[in-house]
């Protein structure tokens, strides 16, 4: 019998005992000194087996060659208690459904010696980092992928493909680490994110999605149960940007204004007009602020990971093409996958202005909607999956990056 990850979050669990790793993430954040930095040449041994890396060649072009670091941030990593509790929580005991029906190899076979399987480290501070900063806006609407951005603001929870890339060498960072790591928050001070991928990775990842697509409405032998479909969508919009004036600003809701102000983000934050490519006409009009990212340095697969939480606003006030920013249009070809709460967009942008030049972008967004519900349940005590949910939010990631060829 297949036995179901555990569920750590469960009815016993204070929320506010949840926050603890990410706390702890952001307590132990420090600058690096020189004494901690690696040297440059050790930088080959680690990274020349990775799929896909870019060199510094500018952001928009193709990378073939493994990133290096210069520099680095030792990652903080969580200590927990000696009585197996963390956050307050102690994993639950093996259910009724792990008995002695095991017919595998290895017969009967408890989870570890005390019969509970133990949380997963990154699964579990992902966990906590949406739950801490989603908790700051309890009144903030959230919604389910694909659906229309709320004029009252939103929040959305998206993860995104690419390269971490030190600042001082333009170069993908290097860590003295063999598996996936997250960064403490310090490390963003010296680290920039680039989303990009080739031409050749990108279709590669729409062959790739494509099948599965077909996979998932085949029907299955009798006896089995029925995959859960995969919905395909194809857009092809144009993205213009404007300044959010003072006028602009005073017409978003006064929860979204506190949120702009109170993060810093007045000056960064424009409006997006996307119009159809064909008819021309204007699906929608959204003021977008990314809220508070997390890094994740991911040395055995193509790509890095950020994971961002973002705020979205229907514009409702007026645009006056004097605001318009100078650089050119955004030209979008979309795929859109949505599978349970989770939507994959592999897009590639075409520069405007008649530059021909193309980027390539995958991300992938969890239903900040079913997010919300699972923390409702929690607070009340209730059994949740939110962990669960995180979980496969992160497997989504993981899947599509081990599918990305090298680049070529």
């Amino acid at each position: 019998m297949e036995v179901e990850l555990n569920r750590t979050y469960n009815q016993q669990s204070q929320p506010q005992l949840h926050m603890s790793l990410y706390k702890d993430l952001k307590a132990n954040s420090r600058p690096a000194s020189k004494e901690n930095l690696i040297p440059q040449q050790t930088s080959s041994n680690l990274l020349t087996n990775v799929q896909g890396q870019r060199s510094a060649q500018g952001v928009k072009q193709e990378r073939g060659n493994a990133r290096l670091q210069s520099r680095s941030v030792t990652p903080m990593v969580a200590k927990s208690p000696a009585n197996g509790e963390i956050n307050g929580v102690r994993p639950q005991a093996a259910g009724p459904d792990f008995e002695e029906t095991n017919d595998g190899p290895l017969g009967y076979w408890e989870r570890s010696i005390t019969n509970v399987e133990p949380y997963n480290d990154l699964t579990r501070i992902v966990t906590d980092f949406i739950y801490s900063e989603l908790g700051q806006w309890p009144e903030t609407a959230v919604s389910d992928v694909g659906g229309n951005v709320s004029p009252n603001g939103q929040i959305e929870i998206e993860a995104k493909l690419g390269t971490l890339v030190d600042k001082g060498t333009n170069e993908r960072i290097r860590l003295p680490v063999v598996s996936a790591v997250i960064l403490d928050l310090e490390a963003r001070k010296q680290i920039a994110f680039e989303s990009y991928m080739t031409e050749h990775q990108h279709k590669a990842l729409n062959d790739f999605l494509n099948a599965e697509v077909q996979k998932s409405h085949v029907r299955p032998p009798p006896g089995q149960r029925p995959r859960i479909k995969i919905h395909y969508e194809h857009k092809r919009e144009r993205d213009s940007f404007h300044e959010l004036t003072q006028a602009g600003f005073q017409t978003l809701p006064a929860s979204a204004r506190q949120i702009i102000e109170s993060q810093g983000l007045l000056k960064r934050t424009k409006v997006r007009i996307t119009k159809d490519q064909k008819s021309g006409r204007e699906s929608a009009r959204i003021v977008k602020c990314r809220l508070v990212d997390l890094d994740i340095f991911c040395p055995r697969e193509a790509f890095d990971v950020r994971i961002s939480i973002n705020l979205e606003i229907a514009y409702q006030g007026e645009i006056d093409e004097s605001t318009k920013v100078k650089f050119p249009d955004r030209v979008k070809d979309r795929l859109s996958y949505l599978h349970q709460a989770y939507q994959v967009d592999l897009t590639q942008v075409t520069g405007g202005a008649g530059s021909g030049e193309k980027t390539h972008e995958l991300e992938v967004e969890i239903s900040s909607a079913e997010v919300r519900r699972q923390m409702k349940l929690l607070q009340e005590g209730k059994e949740n999956e939110l962990e669960r949910l995180i979980k496969v939010f992160l497997d989504n990631v993981k899947v599509l990056s081990r599918a990305v060829p090298s680049a070529g």
